[in-house]
């Protein structure tokens, strides 16, 4: 049973799922070759954090396309392969949901937020021997990935409480583990 959020407080949510065959997911080199030698817009290519970057302090990207924006994205060439990739690979999948998705390939299969949010972003699995887990705050407009969660427009003061020994005594009795690495849960 999911618990009721506390009045006031944003919940923490699971971060944005792209589903996408990895065809909206960009390296550092490949988000600068799309704007500088394909006239990509770059308010199209946002910063894209899950657990993963954010404990290594990796940088990727990822194509971020609003409905209202599909249209003219659609007209860049680059943009518009990478969508036709997307559609191929939902329109192959077995899922029925993964299917209905080819409709809107330039947006990822579980949206959780806008895009201008301030963020607290929480890994889902980090090491059991670090006193604390690991939480901070992405630069303003990241997307942040399913393999972490997060709380948007959160108050500052969410962050230590998160981070707190208390809340990683909560963990260890709460949540679960893969292998012996911790699997936070929300």
């Amino acid at each position: 049973a999911r618990s009721k959020p506390i009045a006031g407080l944003p919940e923490m949510l699971l971060g944005n799922t792209p589903r996408d065959g990895g065809h909206l997911i960009l390296e550092y080199e490949e988000a600068k070759d799309a704007i500088q030698n394909y006239d990509v817009n770059p308010a199209l290519i946002r910063k894209f954090m899950g657990s993963q970057e954010f404990i290594r302090a990796q940088m990727r990207y990822c194509i971020w396309v609003s409905e209202a924006e599909a249209k003219n994205a659609s007209i860049n060439n680059w943009l518009r392969k990478r969508f036709d990739l997307v559609v191929g690979m939902r329109s192959a999948s077995d899922r029925k949901t993964t299917n209905e998705l080819a409709v809107t390939p330039y947006r990822f299969g579980e949206v959780r937020q806008k895009g201008d949010e301030t963020a607290i972003i929480v890994p889902r699995v980090s090491s059991e021997s670090r006193p604390y887990l690991p939480v901070g705050f992405p630069p303003e407009g990241t997307i942040i990935s399913d393999s972490a969660y997060t709380m948007f427009n959160a108050p500052v003061w969410c962050l230590a409480l998160i981070a707190s020994r208390m809340h990683m005594i909560w963990i260890a009795t709460v949540c679960g583990q893969l292998e012996t690495r911790i699997r936070y849960s929300n």
